[in-house]
């Protein structure tokens, strides 16, 4: 159905004077023939409506008039259907058998199916679907996404109608989501409510990577139902072999333990783990009671020798900061005088320079001292973080090796805060967040003439009350060998002790991004690939995502990386692929479904035909335990979704129930969509000149006929 409505006008025009322009109008084309006595009144009165309807049009069309154009149409309802294809309503449980019982409740739905709706159907477990034939191996239930869905499709369809067991492994509660919902949702459970006989290995925390040399904890989470009073045997296997097991006793009915295993390794490389639990008797299941993973044992620590020349908060804040990462090995020296240092004497035969990573400075040896030289002969050869203490001010410095950023002409200090050089400025020093600057706490630094060396780039400078400086802030100078970065203010300790959770996270990024990129060499690792998860399931899609980076150590966006698939129990490569630039600094890839099993990635990054880097990982596929830690079904979630939305919960599978409330409510009426547009008169130019001319004709033509032309 098609309509249009006069809706108003949008005068181009004040209506005053439109309105004195239409009265003047007919006034002229009455005046131009009231004397006209050829052809008698019919055709006097014809030349003056023909010449009015002219004018009269024209004024019509200042005026800006608009209508509405409305154009109905009637859809049949739609009711969307939503399957639980997850593999815990595959489960044979008390009086529930299975798909057997799935499949029946479903023909028995299908075949009472009200002729006046249509009827779309979706399965769903860890995503939602289409058109799909129900397999019941879904990796996971995520009943909030079926709710969202609804919700965002609720302007199409009339009701919904969720199959499924109620047991939601992933999302948010569904429940305070249902309470949104302005159309009825009808629930149909599936499974069985009686308590099962199970123990499960739940879940397992561990670190990855690791490091050769340092205690890593594994901590298995144990899950058990109506097993009091059993005894079983949880054990650690690491590529295939038993390393370690612990006999637990179960003391009440239901509950968890928790069991740790503690590794230590001398040798990099993959280390294939997994953590099972003996079967008890007359278990539901033993489907849950193993938990595989991988972990890369990564060579040793980086060892950092850390020299503070005086005593100063920053100092241990930033100290701090670096024992936090458990691949630090932080050696502590601070001198005291002549040739004494406290902690650690970085001279003594103890302590093997070429065993250091990287070395840090905070602030200076004073100037002629006898320990300058030594710690020039020091660091020549190593890494080097420097941190501005105020001895890093008083003069001018004789160390050689260490100056990036050198001053002249030192003032009075000065209260300045970060910023960066230039927003389009990239490097992986700068892969933080600097919070505004006013947020910022005041560091110190000193107004002078600053050079920075030649190979040097500034990356944050100074403004000083909001104003910039030539002040740099943060130098860094990478070298064919090693890289060496510098900060030119003190008084971070306040950021580390900020309030403000921006602040903190910023100190805490700086601080990692600086001992992170400056200890490692430039000629190291420079391809990086891992999968997206430490574990996929033989359901889940497989996913790598990878980072590379040219001589420079810049991300490099152009490259091709080339992956390598194997099969690491045949050693059989499966398939070659290639890895997909998503972002300038981001490779990714989907290899899709893969068996259950370990496999090795082997990935070669080329440019131009030369080889960046190498890189290899390992991806682990298997069975996922979630959807058996618990199978019981979850009546109440499914009942206060129907409840919330203003449905039903179908307990006894009452399908008549279902029709009769659809009746009741009047949902099979068909739905009327109104569209509605708007337009202008004006739009139509054309019409409107050729009416014009035909009246501008017609009036020729009778004056014609009256010999007035």
């Amino acid at each position: 159905m098609y309509s249009a409505f006069f809706q108003g006008v949008s005068p181009v025009l004040p209506l005053l004077i439109l309105t004195i322009l239409a009265l003047l109008s007919v006034a002229v084309a009455y005046f131009s023939y009231r004397d006209l006595t050829k052809g008698g009144p019919v055709k006097k009165w014809a030349l003056i409506a023909l010449r009015s309807s002219s004018l009269i049009i024209l004024i019509l069309l200042l005026l800006n008039p608009f209508l509405t154009f409305e154009t109905s149409t009637t859809e049949t309802p739609q009711i969307a259907v939503y399957f639980d294809n997850s593999s815990s309503v595959s489960l044979e449980r008390g009086s529930y058998s299975g798909l057997d019982d799935y499949q029946g409740w479903i023909d028995q739905f299908r075949d009472v199916q009200d002729d006046r709706f249509n009827y779309s159907e979706y399965l769903f477990d860890t995503e939602i679907y289409s058109d799909e034939t129900l397999q019941l191996n879904g990796s996971g239930t995520h009943l909030n996404a079926v709710v969202n869905h609804i919700l965002e499709n609720e302007n199409q369809v009339t009701a919904a109608v969720i199959f499924s067991d109620g047991i939601a492994t992933q999302g948010r509660n569904p429940i305070f989501t249902s309470s949104d919902l302005s159309i009825p949702v009808f629930t149909v459970p599936l499974g069985d409510t009686t308590t099962v006989r199970d123990i499960s290995v739940a879940n397992v925390n561990f670190n990855d990577p690791v490091y050769t040399n340092t205690v890593n904890r594994i901590t298995a989470e144990i899950q058990y139902q109506q097993a009091e009073g059993e005894r079983t045997e949880v054990r650690l296997i690491e590529n295939g072999v038993l390393i370690e097991s612990e006999e637990i006793e179960i003391q009440t009915a239901s509950g968890s333990q928790q069991i740790e295993f503690d590794r230590q390794y001398s040798e990099p490389g993959f280390k294939e783990l997994a953590v099972e639990i003996t079967p008890i008797k007359n278990e539901f299941t033993t489907e849950n009671n193993r938990f595989e993973f991988t972990t890369d044992v990564l060579d040793d620590k980086t060892r950092i020798l850390s020299i503070a020349f005086e005593i100063h908060p920053d100092v241990a804040a930033i100290r701090n900061q670096i024992a936090t990462d458990i691949q630090n090995e932080l050696i502590k020296s601070t001198w005291i005088g002549t040739d004494q240092f406290a902690d650690t004497d970085p001279f003594s035969p103890d302590i093997d320079i070429d065993d250091i990573d990287l070395i840090i400075l905070h602030g200076k040896p004073p100037t002629g001292s006898d320990v300058t030289n030594q710690i020039d002969e020091l660091i020549e050869q190593k890494p080097l973080l420097t941190f501005a203490l105020p001895s890093s001010f008083s003069g001018e410095s004789d160390l050689n090796s260490s100056e990036i950023i050198t001053h002249q002409n030192l003032q009075s200090p000065i209260d300045i805060r970060p910023v960066r050089l230039s927003a389009d400025l990239t490097h992986p020093l700068l892969e933080l967040t600097i919070p505004p600057e006013r947020s910022l706490p005041a560091l110190t630094a000193h107004q002078g003439n600053y050079t920075v060396a030649p190979s040097g780039q500034t990356l944050l400078t100074a403004n000083f009350q909001g104003t910039a400086t030539d002040i740099p802030v943060l130098v860094s100078d990478e070298g064919s060998n090693l890289r060496q970065s510098s900060i030119n203010a003190y008084g971070w300790y306040q950021y580390r002790l900020s309030n403000q959770d921006q602040t903190v996270e910023f100190f805490r990024s700086l601080v990692d991004n600086l001992v992170s990129w400056t200890s490692t060499p430039p000629d190291r690792r420079r391809l990086i690939i891992e999968p997206i998860q430490n574990q996929f399931t033989e359901n889940e899609s497989v996913q790598l995502r990878g980072t590379l980076f040219n001589e420079r150590g810049e991300t490099e966006p152009n490259g091709l990386i080339e992956v390598r698939l194997i099969d690491t129990e045949e050693e059989v490569s499966d398939r070659t692929f290639r890895m997909t630039n998503t972002n300038s600094e981001t490779y990714t890839a989907d290899i899709g479904r893969l068996p259950s099993g370990v496999y090795r990635a082997e990935a070669v990054a080329t440019l131009n035909n030369r080889e960046l880097g190498t890189d290899e990982t390992r991806i682990v596929v298997g069975q996922s335990n979630i959807e058996l830690l618990n199978t019981r079904r979850d009546d109440l979630t499914l009942r206060n979704i129907a409840e919330n939305s203003g449905g039903l919960f179908l307990e006894n599978h009452d399908f008549e129930r279902f029709n009769t409330y659809l009746e009741d409510e009047r949902l099979f009426e068909e739905i009327e969509e109104i569209t509605s547009t708007q337009s202008y008169l004006f739009q139509f130019h054309y019409l409107w000149f050729f009416a014009v001319l035909i009246l501008l004709t017609a009036e020729w033509l009778i004056r014609r006929s009256l010999s007035m032309v």
